[in-house]
């Protein structure tokens, strides 16, 4: 078996992953416009016994605590990152975006 060794290697600078592109000083955003993310959107939330929860049917309605005029969260990964309003669009569900986290 052969074995290698490992260096370390020391950066210039390290940027902690959570910084925007203007504070890491990346001015080429086409470097990265073309990877895909994932984004999820909140809609709310509800508790139920788990009782409830085992009696789960189809058809059955849950009733969320937020009301249909709220403001949804968008996440991207465990970080928010935008605020917004449910809006209908050629009869999908969308999101308006009214704040976007900085």
């Amino acid at each position: 078996m052969n074995s290698k060794v490992l260096e370390n290697v020391a950066f210039d600078k390290a940027v902690p992953f959570s910084k925007s592109a203007n504070q890491t000083g990346i001015t080429d955003m086409s470097l990265v416009s073309d990877v895909k993310v994932e984004l999820e959107v909140k809609l709310g939330q509800l508790k139920l016994s788990m009782g409830e929860l085992f009696d789960l049917q189809p058809k059955m309605v849950l009733k969320m605590e937020q009301s249909v005029d709220e403001p949804v969260e968008v996440y991207l990964g465990e970080n928010r990152v935008a605020i917004g309003n449910l809006v209908v669009v050629d009869e999908h569900l969308g999101v308006e975006i009214t704040d976007v986290m900085k």
